[in-house]
């Protein structure tokens, strides 16, 4: 009778610890305006909150090139809000080499990560392009549509 409880206060203890949302954000024009050089706040309040929750799978997806210098002055840019690359479970920069236009680059980056993470039943997207905005919806919904989309036009 023992194991049958603690079996069932694990498995309760696991669902309750599941990742079971996404919260993407990109990066230029939502999170920093770099035509003003200063960060847009209420954006900025948006992720520090979801970094303190756990069953928030926080992600950075931006049309910034992947090279060492662009993901450096990315770097020290957060720097300057106290926030580093690492505090995003990951982080997603365009390859030099990826001819695709940005609202299908970020459109895809999402959907795998739903494929890698099958719990998520909520996605929250962050971003100043409503084409991408638009994308993105469309093709969570082709890929399942008992997802819940909540894009946010920044």
């Amino acid at each position: 009778m023992n194991n049958i409880l603690l079996e069932n206060y694990i498995k309760s203890f696991l669902n309750q610890n599941q990742i079971n949302t996404l919260y993407v954000f990109d990066f230029d024009m939502t999170l920093y305006d770099h035509n003003k050089k200063g960060w847009i706040n209420h954006v900025v309040a948006d992720l520090k909150k979801s970094f303190k929750d756990p069953q928030v799978r926080v992600v950075l997806c931006t049309a910034r090139t992947n090279d060492a210098q662009e993901i450096n002055n990315t770097e020290k840019l957060l720097n300057q809000i106290n926030i580093t690359l690492s505090d995003f479970d990951q982080c997603y920069f365009k390859s030099a080499y990826r001819k695709e236009r940005t609202p299908v680059y970020k459109s895809h980056v999402i959907v795998d990560e739903i494929c890698a993470n099958n719990n998520i039943t909520i996605v929250k997207f962050w971003d100043d392009r409503e084409d991408t905005l638009r994308k993105a919806g469309i093709d969570l919904k082709s890929h399942n549509k008992n997802i819940t989309y909540i894009p946010i036009k920044c």
